[in-house]
């Protein structure tokens, strides 16, 4: 995956097992792990659910153009006042992931590492239950972003100064000011300067 995923490679060189990033999990918590592959090299997303003390899981989903495009309707909807777009489309979305939803019904905690299109949803707000409930995913567990199981490894491996407090805010994101990793983002987005 390395030569195909420009993300996965940059994940290549942590220095982690599996075991390794199971051992992070806590009890009752999933890694799920989605790698969207350059649709021009090879059109499908490579899933892996971790759990704690389980095997690990894999399967990849063909048609990674389409679970982009239900992604951006996804986000599109939540902007609206368009309940039925937004449940259409959330469910869409869970449709084409239904076997990673599947190992996903009895945890506490969700980690979510992915890239491209489907770093840009909030997965918290993906609807939850039988089709057609009116629930979300963050009622029933809490869903942690991060940016790979490797990095899970290395955070807890690291000192931390536990005197050290502090908050980081990201507000009015504008997720369509990049395409999703090509490094091709928008003119608004290419105007700003480097800091220095």
């Amino acid at each position: 995956l390395a030569r195909q995923a420009p993300d996965f490679a940059a994940r290549a060189f942590f220095d982690a097992t599996v075991a390794d990033v199971q051992g992070t999990l806590p009890s009752g918590a999933a890694l799920l792990d989605l790698v969207d592959v350059d649709p021009s090299i090879e059109a499908r997303l490579h899933v892996w659910v971790l759990r704690p003390e389980e095997d690990p899981r894999y399967w990849y989903v063909p048609g990674a153009g389409e679970v982009e495009s239900w992604s951006r309707r996804f986000r599109d909807a939540l902007q609206s006042d368009d309940r039925k777009a937004w449940a259409d489309a959330g469910w869409a979305l869970r449709q084409r992931m239904r076997k990673a939803f599947d190992q996903l019904r009895d945890i506490d905690t969700l980690y979510v590492s992915t890239n491209g299109a489907l770093a840009t949803i909030p997965w918290g707000l993906l609807p939850d239950g039988e089709k057609g409930s009116e629930h979300f995913l963050f009622e029933r567990v809490r869903v942690v972003y991060v940016s790979c199981g490797a990095g899970m490894v290395m955070a807890a491996r690291t000192e931390r100064d536990e005197s050290v407090e502090g908050l980081l805010a990201v507000g009015g994101v504008d997720y369509d000011a990049a395409d999703g990793g090509s490094g091709k983002g928008s003119a608004t987005a290419r105007q700003v300067p480097s800091l220095p």
